[in-house]
């Protein structure tokens, strides 16, 4: 929008027809009773009330290209359900229209923007050089934001930004495609999916545990805690609890489990306990004659 010269896909709005009232209702009258060039007429003229609507909105970051194909179809619904029993004039029922078509495009599906440019297409009927600009456009967007080839690219770009093929629950993320959108797209389930074309090396359970115990060891001689609590508080993350070790080596309590890693049992001194000493008291006067 350069100094009050609006250009909407090539073309120059401020050319577009305006029309007086008296005008408007003539051709309102004339459409109700199915003339298709009165309604073209009125779509027309009135793309002015679209502009002078979209513009309120201008430096909100939306583009007006797209404001204005989402207010045509206000525009187009508006001529349609006018009433002209009403004693108004149609621009009081048209701006709420447009205005609300461009708060429900939000709620849409992809495939709105697409209908707008039809509909602008429509509208522009008489200008073949605006026509033949929007049905370009139009062939060159895709019926939905998720095809087969944008689901890949989203992937592909996902590896690049984390080092590692996504898995299920990264499916969750605006980046890249819900799950009901591959299974449509692909025929299978988005592990079916994600196995087939980005397989991993899956290492076997009992390898990772034997893993994540190693670094309990080397975690548990590092700190030298003297509770199953001091070691939760103090161990670096990642590195797993004491509890989920505790499960891998089959237990549930932090006493046995240091006994089976064969790990000291350090004190608040941060030393060994040493084996308790049993202390036996011997009495050898004890006359076992005595009753």
């Amino acid at each position: 929008m350069i100094q009050g010269k609006v250009e909407i896909c090539g073309v120059n709005t401020a050319t577009l027809p305006v029309l007086k009232s008296a005008e408007t209702r003539e051709l309102l009258r004339r459409c109700r009773e199915g003339d298709r060039m009165a309604r073209e007429q009125l779509i027309s003229g009135n793309l002015r009330l679209v502009l002078s609507v979209v513009q309120r909105f201008a430096g909100r970051g939306e583009s007006m290209d797209d404001l204005f194909q989402v207010g045509c179809i206000g525009l187009i619904k508006a001529i349609d359900a006018f009433d002209l029993n009403q004693n108004v004039q149609f621009s009081t029922y048209g701006v709420p229209a447009i205005m609300g078509w461009r708060k429900a495009s939000r709620r849409l599906y992809p495939m709105t923007r697409k209908q707008a440019l039809e509909l602008s297409a429509q509208a522009l009927a008489e200008n073949e050089e605006a026509v033949q600009v929007l049905h370009t456009m139009i062939d060159e967007l895709p019926l939905n934001r998720w095809t087969e080839a944008a689901i890949r690219d989203s992937v592909e770009q996902f590896i690049l930004d984390n080092g590692r093929p996504p898995m299920r629950t990264d499916f969750k993320k605006k980046c890249l495609p819900p799950h009901s959108i591959v299974k449509r797209r692909f025929g299978l389930t988005l592990q079916e999916w994600l196995d087939q074309n980005y397989p991993t090396q899956k290492t076997p359970l009992d390898e990772l545990h034997a893993q994540a115990t190693q670094e309990f060891i080397r975690e548990y001689l590092r700190i030298q805690p003297v509770s199953a609590e001091d070691y939760n508080a103090r161990r670096t993350h990642p590195s797993k609890g004491w509890y989920s070790i505790a499960k891998y080596n089959h237990t549930r309590r932090w006493r046995i489990l240091l006994e089976k890693l064969n790990l000291p049992i350090y004190n608040n001194r941060g030393t060994p306990n040493s084996a308790p000493q049993l202390k036996v008291r011997v009495i050898s006067d004890y006359n076992f004659d005595e009753k």
